[in-house]
């Protein structure tokens, strides 16, 4: 399963310039790619899509990339590409998975997605634990069928037909889901191994399960499956 990427970059040459670079080396790992100069609309990006890798600049006009990092996922890779060797030591305290230096080198792109792409597919099939009851239930990713919103509370369905309810919320639960997993409305995230197919308004499932889609999951399964 492909990875989406969120670069965020004031500068709009640098912004093409790696955009350009994923899409011409790194095609076989990448699914999508969104562009932010702002911290600001970055966030409001990061609340709507599960993203693997940002690629984030440090040096913003509004402050520096590090002021970010509260709020990418844990599950999130974080790769800072800068035209300076400077901030190498303080990258390393703030999360970095990899440090590129500008202009980037198109081979140590390309191996550093690979290895985000490789570090991300180990999370295949691991388990998502809840809480119900008092009892710890893991429960096998690749075993879910969607999970939905229920109030301050989240309702995951399983293949078998199980319901298992755990205090958390979508958002909460979204980072540690593995690479199949998308949010396709406020209160749905899907598993894609499962989907059968879907229109304007509607996702069809299997286990004949049928749920609203947003817009911006209409765009997103647009995205996903326009290759």
């Amino acid at each position: 399963m492909k990875m989406q990427v969120l670069i965020l970059d004031n500068e709009p040459s640098d912004r093409n310039t790696l955009s350009h670079l994923l899409n011409i080396h790194c095609l076989e790992f990448v699914s999508t790619i969104d562009t932010s100069t702002t911290i600001d609309n970055a966030v409001r990006l990061i609340e709507k899509n599960n993203y693997h890798i940002v690629f984030l600049d440090i040096q913003l006009h509004e402050g520096s990339g590090f002021d970010f990092i509260q709020f990418i996922p844990e599950s999130c890779k974080v790769v800072y590409v800068s035209a300076f060797a400077d901030f190498g030591f303080n990258a390393l305290k703030n999360r970095a998975f990899d440090y590129l230096l500008k202009p980037l080198d198109p081979n140590e792109l390309k191996n550093c997605v690979e290895k985000c792409y490789k570090a991300s597919a180990l999370k295949q099939y691991s388990y998502l634990t809840v809480k119900e009851k008092g009892i710890n239930t893991p429960i096998k990713q690749e075993e879910i069928l969607l999970i939905k919103a229920n109030g301050a509370y989240a309702d995951i369905h399983t293949t078998n037909g199980n319901i298992f309810t755990t205090s958390k919320t979508l958002k909460a639960l979204h980072p540690n889901l593995n690479l199949n997993f998308i949010r396709v409305h406020k209160s749905y995230i899907v598993n894609k191994h499962f989907i059968k197919g879907y229109n304007q308004k509607q996702l069809f499932l299997e286990n004949n399960n049928t749920i609203n889609i947003s817009r911006d999951g209409l765009l997103l399964l647009q995205k996903i499956y326009s290759e």
